[in-house]
């Protein structure tokens, strides 16, 4: 078949999808082109997001408008004989297999699409529809509906995202599974993902990044040669941030941000920092037969026994209510951009609960005006020790408890010495204002941070 019937065929298929404004209407219409062999190929390149040409329909008008402008005109369109082909590309599959394997880039890259859309003007706006991946040829249909029909056709990009946590807070509560902490970092969120020996980094929406070599060679040199052993396939998934350090020894998003998107650069001294590892067929089906602490002891395998400079291993902590005040003390202590809570289940690859971030807390001070009092649970059968068990604030005219925060020391010294906190103000962090079905006023994870002024010493 010739490129003018292809692109007449393709630009046909897409008239007939979008006269049917229904979703089920569009999938119908779809059923009938199960077969095609060109759609599906032509289909697969503009949807799949692992196929990348690096070039936007906008980067194309603003070199074609330069080159115009240094040569007068010379790119006019000029009247063309049928099929007669400018440049090197005759095949459009050609053009777009090299585009996709960086095999032309830069400004060859950007001239060799013009010379094919000169070649077939009146399917110029077809073409770069085709390569401007983001507009998904306008017929309001993604990767998912695609392949219903076209099963397997594209590999869709989707990752692991977090909800904030205090959306969430009620069910982490009532949740009986092991959750992890991590620090989150001020980096980059970047996929690793190694086929067919061959390493490609790319952003959470599947945008390629070319700077990071270095990390590769050390991927390639210390952790693939393991790889089959410990997960059973060649084929692996990698996530985690990018970062650069900076003197202080801190995450700089500035600097990295600067560099990593660049074409012709190597990136002197990246750290990738790694918090999950994946078969690529569980990153593929987004989801996964391992829980989180599985793969994550998998990527210690991985990890152990060798030096990375490039690559260090995100440390993980279980979960519990005094750990979680230990991490929101560090990430205020050292600024940090917040915390990563992981449910200890399988991976899913898209936003979901299982993952949860920590941003901030509020630190109020408030008066006290009582207490209740409970009996310590660690000081034998025989020895009932009664102490402090909560202090009672006011916040917007109502009453509310604060229990946690306090040592047994402090718990004990308060009930003997009431004089020490009643009536004082103490400063108490605090999640977020919540309401329960009664309409009573509360505050999620408040927690006692010292009586007001005075710096604790436990």
């Amino acid at each position: 078949m010739s490129e003018k019937k292809l692109l007449k065929k393709f630009q046909k298929f897409i008239d007939y999808i979008n006269e049917d404004n229904s979703k089920i209407g569009k999938l119908e219409r779809l059923k009938e082109y199960k077969n095609d062999k060109d759609i599906a190929k032509l289909l697969k390149y503009t949807l799949d997001n692992n196929i990348k040409f690096s070039v936007t329909k906008n980067a194309i008008e603003k070199y074609e408008k330069k080159i115009k402008d240094q040569s007068k005109g010379v790119l006019k369109q000029s009247k063309l004989k049928k099929d007669t082909v400018i440049g090197e590309y005759e095949s459009l599959y050609d053009l777009l297999d090299d585009l996709a394997n960086r095999k032309i880039t830069g400004n060859k890259a950007l001239q060799s699409i013009l010379d094919f859309t000169k070649t077939y003007n009146k399917y110029r706006d077809l073409i770069l529809l085709i390569i401007n991946k983001k507009d998904k040829l306008k017929i309001r249909m993604g990767e998912d509906d695609v392949n219903k029909v076209f099963e397997g056709l594209t590999t869709c990009f989707s990752v692991a995202l977090a909800y904030p946590f205090d959306k969430y807070l009620n069910a982490l509560e009532k949740d009986d599974s092991d959750w992890y902490i991590s620090r989150k970092l001020d980096g980059a969120r970047c996929i690793t993902i190694v086929k067919d020996d061959q390493v490609r980094f790319y952003s959470r929406t599947g945008l390629e990044f070319f700077t990071l070599g270095k990390v590769s060679t050390e991927i390639l040199k210390n952790i693939a040669p393991k790889v089959e052993k410990v997960l059973g396939t060649k084929d692996f998934v990698l996530d985690g941030e990018i970062c650069i350090i900076d003197d202080d020894g801190n995450e700089d998003f500035k600097s990295i941000m600067k560099v990593l998107k660049k074409k012709d650069l190597t990136i002197k001294t990246p750290m990738y920092c790694v918090f999950d590892c994946l078969t690529y067929k569980d990153f593929i089906d987004r989801t996964s037969i391992n829980t989180f602490s599985k793969r994550y002891k998998r990527l210690s395998t991985l990890m152990k026994k060798k030096k990375f400079k490039y690559i260090k291993k995100v440390e993980q902590v279980k979960y519990n209510d005094a750990v979680l005040e230990q991490q929101i003390e560090k990430f205020r202590e050292n600024d940090w951009e917040g915390l990563i809570l992981r449910k200890d289940t399988e991976y899913v690859g898209k936003r979901s609960s299982d993952v949860l971030k920590v941003k901030d807390f509020s630190i109020e001070e408030f008066k006290v005006i009582g207490y209740t009092t409970r009996y310590l649970s660690n000081t034998g059968k025989n020895k009932k020790q009664e102490c402090l068990d909560s202090v009672k604030i006011q916040y917007k005219g109502k009453e509310v408890l604060v229990a946690s925060g306090f040592d047994d020391t402090e718990r004990v010294d308060f009930f003997n010495n009431p004089d020490k906190i009643m009536g004082k103000v103490i400063s108490v962090r605090y999640f977020e204002e919540s309401t329960n079905k009664k309409g009573e006023i509360s505050l999620r994870h408040a927690t006692y941070r010292g009586l007001h002024g005075k710096k604790r010493v436990t």
